[in-house]
């Protein structure tokens, strides 16, 4: 199971991060609370890789509704592992950037609340497919990875806000032949994430969650990374009995 601990705003708490061992670090570049420029994410990622812990650590850009040349201005300052963000009505160009500066490609499934609203399976599916699946399934090929999260008016995502976790399956059975990893976000903690690891996703993301009036709180961030790998635990001592 992936951990990504999102919002990286300072060398300090990256490097304190970084001992807890996540998977992924994040990079907020679009208007948040959050947001990073490029100069100063990418001295984060200096300093964090010249220290032992840094290297297993992948670091992802996240973006809203992005474009060519904005990804491209960032990832010319920033050594980027993955870009995140919504899909644009133009995705011709996606699969160009994933070629030019060899990053994978993670798209935001925002869910929104007119489908958490539907009571069927058929009608909630139908509204995801005319929705940012549809979008997906035209450059599926360019995709590493799926990430869902509560629909934001404003940002699109990152609202801190949990989703209705029952439509995670309906999801990954629409996804299935892509053969890509689905992420969950949104409204996550310590206190929760055991109860969406119940569903079939293949890693989390968490910013506000594990933070302290607006700060990253590193025991809460060590709090929810151990909770995570203790499922991981769980779940390989299961499949060997």
């Amino acid at each position: 199971m992936k951990v990504k601990i999102c919002g990286i705003t300072t060398t300090g708490i990256a490097s304190q991060v970084a001992v807890l061992k996540p998977d992924y670090m994040g990079f907020v570049f679009t208007k948040s609370k959050r947001q990073i420029d490029p100069l100063g994410a990418a001295r984060i990622i200096e300093s964090l890789q010249a220290e032992p812990c840094g290297s297993s650590v992948q670091y992802v850009g996240v973006f809203g509704c992005t474009s060519e040349q904005e990804l491209s201005d960032v990832l010319k300052q920033v050594p980027l592992h993955a870009v995140q963000f919504h899909l644009p009505e133009d995705v011709t160009w996606i699969p160009t950037v994933r070629e030019r500066y060899g990053v994978d490609i993670w798209v935001t499934v925002p869910i929104a609340q007119s489908v958490e609203h539907l009571s069927s399976d058929g009608a909630i599916s139908e509204k995801l497919q005319a929705g940012a699946l549809a979008k997906v399934n035209h450059i599926k090929h360019a995709i590493s990875g799926l990430l869902l999260d509560t629909h934001d008016p404003v940002h699109g995502g990152g609202s801190g806000k949990s989703f209705r976790w029952e439509l995670i399956p309906l999801i990954a059975e629409q996804i299935r032949e892509m053969d890509v990893p689905l992420y969950a976000a949104g409204g996550l903690t310590a206190d929760n994430v055991a109860s969406l690891l119940q569903y079939p996703v293949d890693g989390v993301d968490v910013s506000s969650g594990v933070e302290t009036k607006g700060v990253k709180d590193i025991e809460k961030v060590k709090q929810f990374i151990e909770r995570v790998r203790s499922h991981d635990q769980s779940s390989t001592n299961l499949s060997i009995s």
